[in-house]
Parts: structure tokens; C-alpha cells; sequence
């Protein structure tokens, strides 16, 4: 059942919306869906148009040109709108964009909630040279509230004057029904998922690994499962078609064995929710820089999934009390391979561990979301 929101504001709403599908995109794509839904009017800017051909972080004139193109549709709507709600990046062309649309919204005195998805700012902006400092901290300077993803991010933008007590959390939405039953424990096999941008920082090829290696431990019939694209990060990779070749090579070496290896590719809708109604375990060994809240551990979470996952940025906040001990360090598939064993060896834990994500699942309802997003804005607009 929707929740109402009285007196809706006219909000310009900026962030991307997908394709290319990721935490970030999802997330824009639920609030704007909630406040729409709402009777809250929206004027959208959509950056991620044209983002899903032009992949990385360097400056080309086709991303600059779109970029500028955001900035000039942000300063004509600027105008009519009452509150601005805007979803910032973490890279220095992103926030240049990010940056000029915010000092337009000084200048018309329009109040402004930003949201970050991730919980690299800090390091970003520490980065960058003093000069640049300054102008991030003038473009912030009169943003109302700042929301991240959970507690252990509230101080992203604690080098900002003020920026603490501004911020706001609100979790990240699953839009994946939370499950009403515990998950069986694996007998004879175990589908384990890693369902996520393949990105080497997110850490799937030591998920690659760590099968062989439990598969060799437990004996167990191991089916490794990969849902999402190939993503060259910052130097990491020459491309996505060489990562997907060198990971084709490696999934050969867990087959032989004795593991089975599945690329579902990106997959949304049905196809997502039978991969994980199928699964027995998630799988996230990230360490990522610019990692946040990850949105697929709250959709494994939904599922009443075990989930296997390192100890890093807001994930450990997301997970229940009980499944912080499937925590294992980055780059460490032995680990990661133990904690697949326990849950094959020990079916008492196994539902312990599934009985407190279908607990958990709760708190991530994309109405909740939506609310702590709507309060926002209203409080935004009376100040």
C-alpha cells in the first residue's frame, strides 16, 4: 500500500536511471518511481543517457559535451522548481558536472538534498588539489542534507563545515519480495551466487577459486553462478571483452574440477528472481574503492540468503548479527571456500543464518525508501 505524502513539492530530480544497470541506478530509479507515485511532480534529468557507451572514468569530449548538456537542462528547470534532489558521483568529471549544477541552485536559492551512493567521498576529495577542495566545499555549502547509506557512513561528509550534522541515512530498496519461508539447507549440491557488475575489486574471480578449492574440501556438487556485466574499471582491465575472456579461461580450470560455472550475463525482472530463489548462498567479496551499501546484498538478504561477503564500507551494518561470522577478508578464496563448507556441514546454521535474513529483509522495503526520501524533501523545502 503506497504511503501519501501531503502538500507533494515540485522537485528536480538528477541521477541515473538504468540502463546501465547498478546499485546507484536502481536505487534513483525507486525513489523517483515512489515520489511519481505519490502525486509528487517531477522533473527528471536522466545521466545516465548515453553513459552505457562511453564506460570508465576519462575525460573525452562526447562526456564533457553531455555533461555541460545536464548542467544547461538543470539551470532552465531550475526555475520552477521548489527542491532539488540530486545523486553525486565520486569522480572528478562527475562532480564537475555535479558541482555546477549544485552552485545553480545556490544561485536561484533553491534548497538541495544530495545523495551518495558509496562511501569513497572522503578519500575523493582528499585527492584532489586545494584549489578543487575549496570549490567541492562551496558547491556544498548550502546543500540542506547530504544522505548515505547507512551509520557507518555518516561521515563522508564530515570534512565539510557543518556536514555531519546534516546527514541524513536512508537504507538502499530491494525491490525483490522478501520471502515468507526459510531457504533449505544444500543436500548434495549448492548453487552459490554472485549477482553484482563484474568488476575485479568486487572480487569474482576469487569467488572463481574459492569453488574449487570447497569443492575439493566438502565434496559437494558446487554450481557457481555470475550475474552481471563486465566492467573495465580505473586501469584494471584493458576492456570488458578481455575480462570476460580471462574469466572464461579461469571458470575452465573450476570446471575441470569438478565445478559448475554459469554467466547469466545482466539479468533483471524474473531472470533475477530465479537465480535467486534458486541459490542456496550470495557471494560479495568486494573491495571496491567507491563501494557504499551494495545493493545486492540487500537483495540476498530479501531472498532469506546466507551471505558470504567481506567485512567492507556499510556491509557489515547490513548484515544481521548472526551472519557476520561468514565475513571473510579481500583476496582470500580459501576463506571464502571455508565459509561454504560450514554452511554444507552444519544444516543447523544454515537456517539459523536464513531465518535472520528474512528478518533483516524489513528494514529494505522500497516504501521505506521512499518515505525517508519524501521527508527529506519536504523538510528541505521549508527551510
Amino acid at each position: 500500500m503506497l504511503t501519501t505524502t501531503a502538500d507533494p513539492a515540485r522537485v528536480l530530480a538528477i541521477g541515473p536511471l538504468p540502463p546501465p544497470v547498478h546499485g546507484l541506478s536502481k536505487a534513483f530509479e525507486v525513489a523517483v518511481r515512489g515520489l511519481t507515485e505519490r502525486a509528487w511532480s517531477l522533473d527528471l534529468i536522466d545521466t545516465s543517457e548515453g553513459s552505457h557507451a562511453r564506460r570508465g572514468s576519462a575525460f573525452t569530449l562526447a562526456r564533457a559535451a553531455q555533461a555541460l548538456s545536464y548542467v544547461a537542462r538543470a539551470a532552465l528547470l531550475l526555475r520552477r522548481c521548489e527542491v532539488v534532489y540530486i545523486a553525486i558521483t565520486q569522480s572528478k568529471l562527475g562532480f564537475l558536472k555535479d558541482g555546477l549544477i549544485l552552485n545553480a541552485a545556490r544561485a536561484w536559492r533553491r534548497p538541495v538534498v544530495v545523495h551518495l551512493h558509496g562511501g569513497n567521498f572522503p578519500a575523493f576529495f582528499a585527492a584532489l588539489p586545494r584549489l578543487a577542495q575549496a570549490r567541492v566545499e562551496r558547491a556544498l555549502s548550502k546543500v540542506c542534507y547530504f544522505v548515505v547509506e547507512g551509520e557507518t557512513l555518516r561521515d563522508q561528509f564530515a570534512m565539510l563545515p557543518g556536514g555531519r550534522a546534516r546527514t541524513r541515512v536512508v537504507y538502499n530498496p530491494s525491490e525483490i519480495p522478501a520471502f515468507r519461508e526459510l531457504r533449505a539447507p544444500p543436500t548434495g549440491e549448492m548453487h552459490v551466487l554472485y549477482l553484482s557488475n563484474l568488476m575485479l575489486e568486487k572480487g569474482y574471480l576469487d569467488v572463481l577459486q574459492a569453488g574449487a578449492i570447497a569443492r575439493q574440501a566438502s565434496g559437494i556438487r558446487l554450481e557457481l553462478h555470475f550475474a552481471g556485466a563486465f566492467v573495465a574499471g580505473d586501469g584494471s582491465a584493458s576492456s570488458a571483452a578481455a575480462m570476460q575472456k580471462a574469466f572464461e579461461e579461469q571458470a575452465q580450470f573450476a570446471r575441470a574440477a569438478g565445478v559448475g560455472v554459469s554467466y547469466h550475463g545482466v539479468v533483471h525482472g524474473e531472470q533475477k528472481r530465479a537465480l535467486l530463489e534458486r541459490a542456496h548462498v550470495f557471494v560479495l567479496p568486494t573491495y571496491y574503492r567507491n563501494e557504499g551499501q551494495p545493493l545486492a546484498v540487500v537483495e540476498a538478504l530479501s531472498s532469506a540468503l546466507p551471505v558470504v561477503a567481506t567485512a567492507h564500507r556499510g556491509i557489515p551494518e547490513l548484515l544481521p548479527d548472526e551472519m557476520r561470522l561468514l565475513c571473510v577478508p579481500p583476496r582470500e578464496p580459501e576463506i571464502i571456500a571455508r565459509r561454504l563448507c560450514s554452511l554444507v556441514s552444519d544444516p543447523a546454521l544454515f537456517l539459523r543464518l536464513s531465518r535472520a535474513a528474512a528478518v533483516r529483509a524489513g528494514s529494505f522495503a522500497p516504501a521505506r525508501h521512499v518515505d525517508g526520501i519524501s521527508r527529506l524533501l519536504l523538510s528541505a523545502r521549508g527551510t
